[in-house]
């Protein structure tokens, strides 16, 4: 979420406690002579306060969201029980505030279950994206060759080295990315050097790797099922 629209969602929040502050002092006399009074307020400024701080910690994805519903639904439920108890049962005072600690407790412990998936969520997502910048490093480095030594006589190993990466998973990797990209730039100075035999050499030995890799990746996401 940007930084404005968590400012905006904060103020609201801050001007939902001020109205709710000024609407028990116009509403109730003496409302710190009666404990059910003072205390519907206490909680229901608590769960405002539980999402004014949220609103400013959250970040833009559906866990976010989620964090800030849960708010809403918590201060409506506030005001809901409260509304009960101060007109029907205001001497129920222990029984009252019993109710709010369990929804606050409740509250968390929801929070800290979404907290746990967006993290995890924001890790794999920025795994992905790490991996995809590596093979498509190798790619590219393996397309560059491909064009640069085209009437080499190693174009088709040159070629194939770029078609198996290109259709190759971009999301994962498998721990022999670094070394394909190494042997990329091995191969490269090959071709500098004009070791035919070595370059024809070191284009299987890239070859394997990424038959490898795929292979690796293939048994990976099937074991993740």
């Amino acid at each position: 979420m940007k930084k404005s629209n968590r400012t905006t969602l904060a103020v609201c929040f801050c001007i939902a406690m001020i109205a709710t502050i000024i609407f028990y002092l116009l509403a109730v006399d003496n409302i710190f002579t009666v404990p059910m009074f003072w205390l519907s307020l206490v909680f229901l400024l608590i769960a405002e306060m539980i999402g004014t701080i949220k609103a400013l910690k959250i970040e833009g994805s559906i866990f976010g969201t989620a964090n800030i519903m849960s708010s809403l639904i918590h201060i409506l439920v506030v005001l809901g029980i409260s509304l009960v108890f101060v007109n029907i049962f205001p001497v129920l005072v222990t029984q009252y505030i019993l109710i709010n600690l369990l929804l606050i407790a409740v509250i968390a412990v929801t929070d800290l279950v979404t907290l746990y998936f967006g993290t995890k969520a924001k890790e794999e997502n920025k795994q992905h994206a790490s991996s995809r910048a590596l093979v498509d490093e190798c790619y590219r480095k393996a397309e560059e060759m491909s064009i640069t030594f085209a009437q080499s006589e190693h174009a088709e190993g040159l070629r194939e080295i770029s078609d198996m990466l290109k259709y190759s998973d971009h999301t994962d990797t498998c721990g022999n990315e670094k070394e394909i990209l190494g042997k990329l730039d091995e191969l490269r100075q090959l071709f500098r050097e004009d070791g035919s035999l070595q370059i024809e050499e070191m284009i299987k030995q890239i070859q394997n790797l990424i038959k490898v890799r795929s292979a690796q990746i293939k048994q990976k996401k099937k074991g993740s099922f």
